[in-house]
């Protein structure tokens, strides 16, 4: 629906951290993480043929897009007024509004998507305002997780001193103390900056996808 085009919109989601302190907590965090979530949404999708493709990579796009008015970003990154009020699930399915309108989608197509942003949290006591319903829901709420926990492991690890085995201290947000193991031979992918690079490429290629 050209919400990437939005001359507002589309500047503030390319720089926006996802988080603020927790995960993708810099500047460009949110479109990383969008990333990472709507890749492994897209395998789902071609691993599981009941997963309706458009529908699901439509929410792994947009699920996080409210954090654009939660966070405030720059140097002193913190929550804004309605975020704190509001949170970023409300104020996604708020932004994306005028954009489905015009977009002219059956209205059950409208619902679904904004179920997937609400819910993809995927419990109440986590901030979601409803559970995943959907097959959709659930793979994108699983995504949403991995990709941020992951992210949690992979600033964690980066803290540690050398590169063998160790503990981290107890993360509250994890509910445990995380273990970086020996890795086999082989065991990484490329040079952490040609990840970087590969990556923020691809984050570029899909915006203009």
């Amino acid at each position: 629906f050209a919400v990437l085009d939005d001359e507002e919109l589309g500047p503030r989601f390319r720089i926006a951290p996802a988080a603020k302190n927790v995960h993708h907590a810099y500047a460009g965090g949110l479109l990383e993480h969008t990333l990472g979530v709507f890749r492994l949404c897209r395998r789902m999708a071609a691993q599981y043929a009941e997963l309706d493709r458009q529908t699901l990579l439509a929410g792994a796009l947009f699920h996080d897009f409210g954090k654009i008015r939660e966070f405030s970003g720059g140097l002193n990154n913190d929550y804004t007024g309605e975020g704190r009020l509001l949170g970023h699930l409300l104020l996604g399915v708020e932004m994306l509004g005028p954009f489905l309108v015009r977009s002219r989608l059956e209205s059950g197509l409208q619902e679904h998507l904004k179920h997937l942003i609400l819910s993809h949290h995927g419990e109440l006591e986590f901030g979601a305002v409803r559970q995943p319903h959907t097959p959709e829901a659930l793979a994108l709420h699983c995504a949403d997780n991995l990709d941020a926990k992951l992210a949690q492991c992979r600033g964690l690890f980066t803290g540690l001193e050398g590169d063998g085995p160790a503990w981290t201290p107890w993360q509250p947000t994890l509910g445990r103390p995380m273990y970086r193991p020996p890795r086999t031979p082989g065991g990484r992918e490329g040079a952490p900056k040609e990840r970087k690079t590969a990556k923020r490429e691809e984050c570029l290629s899909l915006l203009k996808a």
